[in-house]
Formats: C-alpha cells, structure tokens, sequence
C-alpha cells in the first residue's frame, strides 16, 4: 500500500485544462531543473471547478530542503534558473500572440489543433523554470522560514521580524496592475484636460457607448487602446476579461471622486522611497551587509516575489490568449469552453480530427474526476472510481477544533479588527463591505476587487512570493499567510483582531445581549 497523500493545495472555477499540464510538468519534467519528481506522489481532483493537489508533504518538504541548500550554495545554477524565467515567459507570450491574432476561418481542424497542442510544450516548460519560488517553499513556506529564522536571531524583540520581513523582501520592480494603475491616471489626467470628455464622462446620465461615441475621437481611441492593452488582468483561468465598461466606470468614479492623478503617482514614488529608506536602514541596524549568504537570500526573495507575480501574469495573458482558440474548438465541436477544457491535450487531436468525443464523459469529468500521475503515464477517473481512488490514497482531512488564536506569516505588516468574510471566488464578492477581514485558501485576480475593500487579508497557504502577500503590499492591507487553518475555524461574521506585525489572529468574543425577562 503506497503512502496516503495530503491535499496541500486548492484552486476555484477552474477545469482539468490547463492546470493538468502543471500537474505533467511536477510529475515527468521537475528531475530536469530540481532532480526529482512527483511521479506516484501527485493526485489531481476535480469537483465541479474546484480543483484539489494532493501530494506526500515529506517528499515536499525533502524536495524543498534539497532546492533550498542548492539555492544557498550554487548561486551560478540559480543565477541561470532566475534568467530562464523572463526568457521562457517571452516565448509563451509571443506564441498566444501569434494565436490571437490568427484568422481562424482560414484554419484547418488540424491546424486548430496544431495550434493547440504546441501550447502545452511551452507552458511546461516556462512553469519548469518559474516553479523555482514554489520549490523553495514547499509545503511548509520553507524559504520563508528561513529568512524569518534569521531575523529573529537578530532582534531583541519579536516584535519587528514580521514587519522587517517584508520591507526586506518588496520588490523593487512594477507589477502589471501597478503599471496599469500608472497608465490609467495618466489617461485620467488627459481627460480632466479635455473640457468635453471630462464634462460627458462627469454625467450620470447616458450609456458608456453613447459617451464614446460623443467624446473627442483622441480621447476614445486612448480609453479603447488602454482597455485593449490590460482587458487580461481579471482574467485567472477562465474569465471573464475587463469589458471597456469598466474602465470607464472607473473613470467616472476617480473624476466623480475627484482624483488628482498627479497626488496619486507622487504617493507611490514616495511610498517606494520610503521602503527603499527603510530597507538600507534595517540591513544597517541588522548588519546584513556582513552576511554574504543572508544578503544575497533577502536579495533573491526581493527577486523571486517580482518574478512569481510576473509568471502569473504571463500566465493569465496566455489563458486569456488561448481563450480565443478554445471558444474557437468549441465552435466547432458543439461544445461550451468548459466542456473543450475537460478534453485532456492528448485527447484533442481525435476530438478535432475524428469527432471523437463523449459529451457526457466530459460532463462526467466536470462533476467529479481525478487524474493520478503514476510512471505509466497519467490516469483519468470520473465518478465512483474516482472517489474510490481518492478515499484509498489520500488522507481523510480531520475536522479543526474551533480555537480562539490563529498563527501565520507576516506578509504586509499592521493592524486592524472587523467581520470575517469567506472569499473563494468571485460569486463571493457581493458579500465583501469596506473594513471587513477577507479571509480565503489563497487569493487570485478574480477577487481583488474584494482585496481592496479589505480591512486585513487571511489565507490558509503562502509565503513572501504569495499572491497575497504581493497584492496586499501594493495596497498597503495587513495580511497574514500560511494559517493552515483560518478557512476552517472561522466563519462569516466573526469578529477578530489581526495583528499582522506579529502573524496573529485572534477571535473577539462578544458580550452577550442582555435578555428582557418579563414577570
């Protein structure tokens, strides 16, 4: 009987592709940078678009030891993996770009394919190299760990280790919501200088179209091109993109709120100076310069947070890419984008070229499958067998006791109080008020609008690279990553207190309504 696995991972509203590919690279292709895969030690579950991994934690762990000491002592080997990443990204840019843009109604069903098929060879090989954050950390945020051991070994307090962790380890680099940000206030700013475009946009009255019909053709074309350019950050994995409708609410609401886009990228700079400032200062009072191996790791984490939140961009502006081709397959097939994305990639050429395909198999898949990663090539189940496989192989997860104090990582530092809310998904967004404490597994674009009502940020996984953790520093939000538990012990309207400049959350207890008792 082969050692049970754990669930460690959770992603919502997503199918079988693309995350399959992700789970071929961990299983035949990780050996190729980080010598060992997780062939026989890696499950995949489907339900319904929420997608579980499960995998054995002390092979991860092990594998994330052997990355970390290899990290540490072979810098010219993570020197050649840090330049891979942007070089693979490239690649997998300009293919979807190339796709995008393709007359499909010139294509063949084997050209269609052709198209298809040569994607996943890039995405393997683009997620190899930039898995490199992942592999660092494993199952337990050992790089994390690492960075925070050593900061504690120099403070007198406890006090500062979370907060000093994250000065250390911001990036110094732009993300793309960040230029996008700088972008659109530069287009804000050109409005507010254009009498009519400032003045129709100012009205309530009237639809979007009819505004960009009215506003000066330069004005327009600037709102449609900036919308163009950034319609992919929301995406994730399957939409939807930004209409123009909501770039242009957005302005509405900055000129209606009065925005200065001036004040605005001037507070950024000299929030980024500020860290800067902060930075030298702590590595002073630390002494990290005196420390080779330290000065270098606090380096690369800086690094390695930029390039993780980049790959996930990459990621998402290839879905959102591919998602033509995909509509396209469904055209002609007769099926919806997420039935085309429950027909594995070998699959697809018979698909394609055979109509060979069952519409209730992949209704089947989208119920419930699983796919197991063994030597023999990954195996697909659906249904009761696959339930089967699961309860035969991976551990029943223990019901948490509910507990009043919650542990984590310190990803943005500071406090606040307010009601818990369980984000997962999108659908969860109404439910999210200004002040409240958003709580999930793990963060992705689709709920950032709910991020940046948040009062604080709680997730169950994550370290310093986390998605998280690099979003709430953006927006200045305390959060705290890695709890493991927060998802379980609480729920939708309590009230806690985040203290994220030392990792922890505790329950508020209510005082108790006094009850009227009447004679």
């Amino acid at each position: 009987m082969p050692k049970k696995l754990n669930f460690v991972v959770t992603n919502h509203e997503v199918c079988i592709w693309p995350l399959h590919m992700l789970g071929e690279m961990l299983a035949y292709h990780y050996q190729e940078i980080y010598g060992q895969n997780f062939t026989g030690r890696l499950i995949g579950e489907w339900q319904n678009r929420t997608n579980r991994w499960a995998l054995d934690p002390e092979s991860n762990r092990q594998l994330a030891k052997t990355t970390l000491d290899r990290v540490i002592t072979d810098r010219g080997w993570t020197k050649q993996i840090v330049a891979a990443i942007p070089q693979a990204c490239s690649r997998i840019l300009e293919f979807t770009n190339s796709v995008f843009w393709e007359d499909f109604s010139q294509k063949s069903n084997r050209d269609i394919w052709k198209l298809y098929q040569h994607f996943q060879p890039e995405y393997i090989k683009m997620y190899t190299y930039a898995w490199l954050p992942n592999a660092l950390e494993g199952v337990d945020s050992a790089f994390t760990q690492l960075l925070q051991n050593y900061l504690l070994e120099k403070l007198d307090s406890t006090d500062n280790v979370g907060k000093y962790l994250s000065i250390l380890t911001t990036p110094t680099q732009d993300s793309a919501r960040r230029k996008e940000e700088k972008e659109f206030l530069c287009l804000l700013n050109k409005i507010q200088k254009d009498k009519k475009a400032y003045q129709l946009l100012s009205k309530k009255s009237s639809s979007i179209e009819v505004k960009l019909a009215q506003i000066t053709p330069t004005i327009s074309e600037l709102i449609t091109a900036h919308w163009h350019k950034y319609r992919w950050i929301p995406f994730d994995y399957d939409g939807p993109a930004w209409d123009i409708r909501e770039v242009c609410t957005r302005l509405q609401e900055a000129i209606k709120n009065k925005v200065d886009p001036a004040i605005q990228i001037k507070t950024w700079k000299q929030e980024r100076k500020t860290i800067d400032q902060q930075r030298k200062k702590i590595a002073r009072e630390i002494e990290l310069g005196r420390d080779k191996k330290y000065s270098y790791l606090f380096a690369l984490a800086r690094e390695l947070m930029y390039l993780k939140d980049y790959r996930k961009d990459v990621l998402y502006l290839s879905y959102y890419r591919m998602d033509k081709l995909i509509q396209e397959i469904g055209r002609r097939l007769s099926l919806t984008p997420i039935q085309v994305k429950y027909i594995l990639p070998t699959e697809m050429e018979d698909a394609l070229m055979e109509n060979n395909f069952s519409v209730t198999e992949l209704n089947k898949r989208i119920r419930y499958s699983v796919i197991v990663y063994s030597k023999d090539g990954p195996e697909l189940f659906t249904g009761p067998e696959a339930k089967k496989i699961v309860a035969r192989r991976v551990r029943t997860d223990k019901k948490v006791s509910p507990v009043e104090w919650i542990e984590g990582e310190t990803a943005c530092p500071g406090q606040a109080r307010g009601t818990v809310r369980l984000i997962f998904t999108a659908a969860d967004l109404p439910k999210m008020q200004p002040g409240d404490i958003l709580v999930s597994p793990a963060t992705n674009p689709n709920l950032l609008p709910a991020m940046k009502k948040a009062g604080a940020i709680i997730t169950d996984k994550g370290g310093i690279t986390s998605h998280a953790a690099i979003i709430s520093r953006e927006l200045k939000i305390p959060c705290i990553t890695g709890t493991k538990i927060a998802t379980e012990v609480l729920k939708d309207g309590d009230k806690v207190k985040v203290n994220a400049d030392q990792g922890t959350i505790t329950r508020l207890m209510l005082k108790p309504k006094k009850i009227k008792v009447r004679s």
